[in-house]
C-alpha cells in the first residue's frame, strides 16, 4: 500500500507548486501494510484522493498520515 501511495504525489507537483501547497505524508505504520485488491484500481483510488485533496485544499498544506 504504501509503495502505491508514494509513485501518486509526483503526478501533482506542478499544481503544488502552481499554489503553493506543500503535501506532508507521515506514515506510522509498521512494515509495508497490504490491501488484497487490484494494484491499478487502488492507485486510481490514491490519485483521486490526492487529485481532489489538491482541488479542494483550503490551508496552504495537505497532510496525509498513515496509521
Amino acid at each position: 500500500m504504501r509503495d502505491l501511495f508514494q509513485e501518486c504525489p509526483g503526478k501533482f507537483g506542478i499544481e503544488l507548486k502552481s499554489r503553493y501547497l506543500q503535501l506532508v505524508i507521515r506514515d506510522e505504520l509498521p512494515g509495508n501494510s497490504l490491501i488484497a485488491a487490484d494494484p491499478d484500481k487502488i492507485r486510481m483510488v490514491f490519485q483521486n484522493l490526492l487529485g481532489n485533496a489538491v482541488k479542494y485544499a483550503a490551508g496552504e498544506r495537505i497532510d496525509v498520515v498513515f496509521e
